[in-house]
């Protein structure tokens, strides 16, 4: 539990807070009582640092709680924008709030970043990058490095040629959608390009998986445009393979659709059967 946490199950968020009061310090030291009640090894700095947070630095810590993605981000709640008014903004400045996730969150957000990383949960990261500015620089490098680790073990696993029957095959499923790209992209450097592009060629070689290449590699292409390259060149090749991908599902879908299934032809004749012997029954 870290400090947002139990200042968010105390209750002390209200529509007006602007600055807290002697009856907040009280919830906060009640609702330690309950949390330590049901977790014995509950870390007791949890509520010294909070009520130190309060009387120390409030405004940074309201800045926080005003904050729709941050406070989300540690209370590990999914607050709508409607629970948060511009009306109770505090002045303060952005290296205070970052210096003060430092001295009480970087722990909170060191183990948000590996649990979601492990999770493939990309798009929860993408989010709190919205606010990267207050983010500590140590916990950028961090992610950075969990993210660009997930591209070289896509490219290692791609030089296994592995089958649909391994086991790990779940792993790799990410690289299929937008969001891992989306992420990677705000790391993108020389060295993630050239992988990027390396990517690119062992999910379209010939030597790949013919199991594997019809599962990953028309969907990978897709969403591999959604990594904006350093290099333009690259860029641009990224998009154009998605454009002719697209192209071409419109194209089939347009032929299909100016054409008769198989099965509609084999219902017409079914259709016309029945008539015939209906008119044959008639004439008897």
């Amino acid at each position: 539990m870290n400090i947002i946490e139990l200042f968010e199950n105390a209750g002390i968020y209200r529509t007006n807070l602007r600055e807290f009061n002697p009856e907040d310090i009280a919830k906060i030291e009640k609702q330690f009582e309950i949390e330590r009640a049901q977790h014995s090894n509950l870390d007791s700095s949890v509520a010294s640092n909070l009520i130190l947070a309060m009387n120390e630095f409030p405004n940074e810590l309201l800045s926080i709680s005003n904050n729709r993605i941050l406070y989300n981000l540690f209370s590990k709640k999914n607050y709508s924008r409607n629970r948060f008014s511009s009306d109770n903004a505090v002045s303060v400045s952005l290296e205070a709030v970052k210096v003060f996730i430092i001295r009480f969150l970087s722990e909170a957000l060191t183990l948000f970043i590996e649990e979601r990383m492990a999770q493939n949960d990309f798009e929860a990261i993408e989010d709190i990058l919205m606010v990267k500015e207050y983010l500590p620089e140590e916990s950028l490098d961090l992610l950075r490095e969990r993210v660009t680790g997930k591209l070289d073990f896509v490219l290692d696993k791609l030089d296994q040629n592995f089958s649909m029957g391994d086991h790990n095959i779940k792993s790799i499923y990410f690289i299929k959608f937008r969001p891992f790209y989306a992420l990677l992209a705000n790391f993108k450097s020389v060295d993630t390009d050239m992988k990027i592009r390396l990517l690119q060629k062992k999910i379209t070689s010939p030597i790949l998986n013919q199991e594997i290449k019809s599962i990953f590699t028309e969907a990978t292409i897709i969403a591999m445009s959604n990594y904006n390259a350093l290099n333009p060149e690259l860029d641009s090749f990224l998009k154009a393979n998605r454009e002719k991908l697209t192209e071409s599902y419109e194209t089939t879908s347009s032929s299909s659709d100016s054409g008769m299934s198989p099965w509609a032809i084999v219902g017409i004749i079914v259709l016309v059967l029945r008539v015939i012997f209906f008119i044959a029954r008639l004439a008897k």
